[in-house]
């Protein structure tokens, strides 16, 4: 090979460890050297497992030569990365929180699993934020990770320790996830590629979220064919999440070399209004240039269409109602704000059960004593009194039994509301559309 090993693709890896022109040793050797070089620097996989790889490496040379040509899988034997939000046993796993500090799992995710068993072999666990909770890559376990162009910059989050170590040449491939972005963000501002799949087309074993289809795990590599590769290896069912299915019958390897481009293409420098840096406006808008030589059509700028492209009430809805911590967030405040909102009315009706309660048995002793004397009259306030605190008591298990209302009541008209200001762009979308 001219070129030195951490400076080819994965692509060109693959193929050389299947002609038997690379060892998946020589690989390991070959990242180890380059991680020891630039890791001081950006801190992007802080957590190593080199001895282990090497006893995969050689699980595998020894398989292949007792196997067939391909019994090494998808990515015959080349070293790859994991997010330390995801477990691979015997190797300590933190999800960057000090609570798991010292955390070592005994059995590896669903989704590594399916990657060793298609030929990778895990040499890393790439930083993380906290829980992935961060667009930037930092946590009290291992520090921050640096941005290997600039390392005076973030590599943003949470899946920055990947592009990271990508960007620095330290890996061929990084595993990642991705709810807001975690996986294609990092991946801009390191120059690498992320791709956040399909729910479903990658299995994220067993989570609290099952049937939610807003977190994914997902490929990082540094060419898009790279990016087809690694989707190979991970995309499947998998039993363990019902959201999961096949792999199509043309791999995305396959799809990516029979790609064409496409015939036009709407170009906006702004979603949703949002400011744009004005260098990065210019890069994306010379970078149009490249298709118009593919003989592409370039519509025109439609920022006013695309920021009523965005439905951000039901965007948070889905937020809401998907994912863990804001539906909890959200309903602890709905519970609160409803108890104020009933309060008054748990009052007044107290207020009414007492006076019934405490004053009626009054005023008939009043009236009675007179005729009887005022025995029958401190018997009838004592009976009023215990009626009074009777009524208070009977009322106060009411307001704890008070349950949260459901968010949709609250976000929901919201929703509707922007749908209504919204329904007079619809024309002029359908004709951007059918252009």
């Amino acid at each position: 090979m001219d070129k030195s090993l951490v400076q080819l693709t994965a692509s060109e890896v693959v193929e050389g460890l299947k002609k038997g022109e690379i060892s998946p040793l020589e690989l390991i050797s070959a990242a180890e050297t380059r991680i020891l070089e630039t890791e001081p620097a950006i801190n992007a996989l802080p957590t190593l497992c080199f001895e282990r790889a090497r006893a995969h490496a050689k699980a595998l040379m020894e398989k292949e030569q007792h196997g067939s040509e391909n019994s090494r899988g998808w990515l015959a034997g080349l070293p790859v990365a994991i997010k330390d939000l995801t477990d691979v046993a015997g190797v300590r796993t933190t999800y960057g929180s000090p609570i798991f500090k010292d955390h070592i799992p005994k059995t590896s995710h669903p989704l590594v699993k399916r990657i060793e068993n298609m030929g990778g072999i895990v040499i890393a666990k790439s930083n993380t934020p906290e829980f992935g909770a961060g667009g930037s890559t930092f946590n009290d376990v291992f520090g921050k990770t640096c941005n290997p162009w600039n390392t005076s910059l973030t590599p943003a989050g949470s899946t920055g320790g990947g592009a990271a170590a990508l960007a620095a040449g330290q890996v061929w491939l990084a595993h990642g996830s991705d709810h807001g972005g975690s996986l294609r963000r990092p991946a801009t501002y390191c120059s690498v590629v992320g791709l956040r799949p399909s729910p479903g087309r990658v299995t994220r074993g067993t989570v609290n979220t099952m049937f939610s289809p807003l977190s994914v795990q997902g490929p990082m590599a540094r060419t898009v064919e790279d990016v087809a590769l690694f989707l190979d290896t991970m995309a499947g069912f998998c039993p363990l999440d019902p959201m999961t299915f096949d792999a199509p019958t043309e791999s995305f390897s396959d799809s990516v070399q029979k790609a064409v481009p496409p015939r036009s293409i709407a170009y906006a420098s702004t979603i949703g209004g949002a400011p744009v840096d004005k260098e990065t406006r210019e890069i994306t808008a010379k970078s149009m240039g490249h298709f118009k030589s593919m003989g592409v059509v370039k519509k025109k700028q439609y920022e006013q269409l695309a920021s009523h492209m965005v439905d951000k009430p039901k965007v948070l809805l889905a937020a809401v109602a998907q994912h863990p911590g804001v539906d909890q967030a959200v309903r602890k405040k709905q519970f609160e704000t409803q108890k104020s909102r009933l309060l008054g009315r748990w009052c007044l009706h107290s207020l009414v059960y007492v006076a019934l309660g405490f004053l009626v048995p009054l005023v008939l002793g009043f009236m009675v004593g007179q005729l009887f004397g005022l025995a029958i009259m401190s018997l009838c306030f004592k009976v009023g009194l215990t009626l009074g605190l009777a009524a208070l008591v009977l009322r106060v298990p009411q307001f704890y039994s008070i349950q949260p209302i459901s968010f949709d009541e609250v976000v929901e008209p919201v929703a509707r509301e922007d749908l209504a200001q919204r329904s007079e762009k619809t024309a002029s979308l359908k004709e951007v559309l059918a252009d």
